[in-house]
């Protein structure tokens, strides 16, 4: 949707796409944008401040991440061709916490804090538009394509000592390009993108460099980034149109925003509106299809982001997951020695919902489950999320003995929560439960790459504790918001006893 001023003859005011919402558009000069830094910490109720802090303890140790104090975005004001914004202080965990955990960020959704970052596409003087193939070593979805970019630091810093974001946006492409500061010319401010999924908000830029793009790759190939590499999209509007469309599709919102606002500068009105409606159009089929086309495509996104520097210009990353990650939507079939793992359909809600509500005392939430419930559920949020795999538990001969989960799978912390497990009455005792526990937890760490699975089991469900034991979950003290009767385990891939 776009939405202008004047009678649609003047100004636009914003355009929303499915993935992204461009709320304040301009041409901000640097002259025309202010920064107030009120200099106030981030302050956090004691039960969060906890909370963040195991999330930052327990975050990789391959992703080199600093816990060092932040800019944080607290409101901005558009007046016109003036951009006013204002400005606090908060520690890098906080931020980091709340990107990890979605859970945390789903309850207290007003402690969000809003890092001040900056996107930014460069232009170059042969008419290439430059984007950043990322490296694992900075940032924890590598091969992600998108915008230039990143936080502005607390010595971005004016001649009279006033936080610039135009220093950043220079600091940002000069890394990422491999090119010297004084090769970026005509910074300009475009205004600000909210991500529509996670509500975080860029400032965007565009630069233009008098270096064409041979002059670039030169440079880099004498001095190599640990950043990533650099593709080159050419400015055609066919082109990038195209990569506008898989970008909106892949929630690169950044980049899809900076590429809507530059090719209605470019290429004028009639192409913004065929890009939007082309977007649209787009998701609304993505979303038409069942769960498991949903995926495969998704899937196909990141097959496309393993191929060579030369054909990255026709690829598009992943939203959330890297490839190990998404690895386990393509696995229909998990085989043990005993049973097989096949994903659920709507064909297995019935008999789902028949068990689960035998075994309901072992469930924290113990309540029957009606036939209409059990459909509204995988229809509305199971079939919609990605972190959340559902199994049926198979003999090799194809008789469905039980149920088992995967679910909360954060590929940031490379670790998941293993649960909702069900064994029908008659299938109890046969050693399923325990083969399709060892199945699945092989997949997690050798397929996934996993280096933790965690669950909760209600303190009386003594057979169930005995079986995790066996295979190698350790008890550990509970989280804050785990229910009293409930123990902890942790199964580490070091000490997984296969």
């Amino acid at each position: 949707m776009i939405e202008t001023r004047n009678n649609g003859t003047e100004f636009i005011d914003r355009i929303t796409a499915p993935t992204f919402e461009i709320g304040i558009i301009g041409k901000f000069s640097r002259k025309n944008v202010t920064v107030s830094d009120n200099k106030a910490g981030f302050v956090l109720p004691p039960d969060v401040q906890n909370r963040v802090n195991e999330i930052w303890d327990a975050r990789p140790a391959d992703i080199p991440l600093e816990d060092r104090q932040n800019l944080i975005l607290i409101g901005k004001n558009q007046q016109g061709d003036r951009l006013h914004l204002q400005v606090g202080r908060g520690l890098y965990r906080t931020h980091y916490a709340f990107r990890s955990d979605s859970r945390l960020a789903d309850q207290y959704p007003e402690l969000i804090p809003q890092l001040f970052t900056v996107a930014a596409i460069l232009k170059t003087s042969d008419d290439y538009l430059v984007l950043n193939h990322r490296s694992g070593q900075v940032f924890r979805f590598p091969k992600w394509i998108g915008a230039l970019g990143g936080s502005v630091e607390m010595d971005d810093t004016d001649k009279t000592g006033k936080i610039d974001p135009f220093i950043s946006a220079a600091r940002e492409i000069s890394e990422e390009v491999g090119i010297e500061r004084n090769d970026i010319k005509k910074i300009r401010c475009l205004g600000f993108m909210r991500d529509r999924l996670t509500n975080i908000e860029v400032m965007l830029f565009t630069a233009d460099t008098q270096l064409t793009k041979g002059q670039i790759e030169k440079k880099q190939s004498a001095k190599p980034s640990r950043e990533g590499e650099n593709i080159f999209l050419p400015v055609d509007p066919k082109k990038v149109a195209e990569q506008l469309a898989r970008f909106s599709l892949a929630t690169v919102t950044d980049a899809s925003a900076l590429l809507t606002i530059f090719g209605q500068e470019r290429f004028g009105q009639e192409w913004l509106n065929n890009a939007i409606a082309r977007i649209n159009l787009r998701a609304d089929i993505y979303t038409a299809f069942p769960a498991d086309v949903q995926n495969r495509l998704r899937q196909v996104a990141v097959n496309r982001t393993q191929k060579t520097k030369s054909e990255a210009v026709e690829s598009y990353p992943p939203s959330l997951y890297n490839p190990n990650m998404d690895k386990l939507i393509e696995a229909q079939k998990i085989p043990g020695d005993r049973v097989q793992l096949t994903q659920i359909t709507s064909a297995d809600l019935e008999l789902l919902r028949e068990w689960r509500n035998e075994n309901r005392s072992y469930f924290f939430d113990s309540s029957i489950i009606s036939k209409e419930q059990q459909e509204k559920w995988f229809n509305d949020i199971y079939s919609k999320k990605q972190d959340d795999v559902i199994f049926a538990i198979k003999t090799l001969e194809g008789t469905t003995v039980g149920f088992v989960s995967l679910y909360h799978i954060d590929p940031v912390k490379k670790e998941a929560e293993y649960g909702r497990v069900v064994i029908a009455d008659q299938y109890k005792r046969k050693g399923y439960g325990q083969d399709a526990t060892r199945a699945l937890a092989d997949y997690a760490f050798s397929d996934m790459k996993l280096g933790k699975i965690r669950l909760e089991v209600i303190d009386s469900n003594e057979r169930a504790i005995g079986l995790y034991k066996k295979i190698g979950f350790k008890t550990v003290k509970n989280s804050p918001d785990s229910p009293p009767e409930t123990i902890t385990m942790v199964l580490n891939a070091a000490s997984y006893i296969k």
